[in-house]
């Protein structure tokens, strides 16, 4: 059984508030990019690009935990 050191639980922390970082700068950014859009682009084509950012995301978010975990 593989034990987990005090340098992994440090690497764990340090990616797991990257991810958390990443997140929140990313929601933010499409909640400023929709609010100074909505008016000008209608609110059917804000929610398609809402989604489109959505799905990018999560894409993007399972790419970066499946290729660490395949580090480990």
């Amino acid at each position: 059984m593989a034990q987990i050191n005090r340098v992994d639980w440090m690497m764990i922390g340090v990616f797991a508030a990257g991810f958390f970082s990443a997140g929140v700068v990313w929601s933010f950014g499409v909640a400023f990019i929709r609010s100074k859009s909505g008016n000008l682009l209608g609110q059917r084509f804000v929610k398609g690009i809402s989604i489109a950012s959505e799905i990018i995301f999560l894409y993007f978010s399972i790419k970066v935990f499946m290729d660490g975990l395949e580090l480990g």
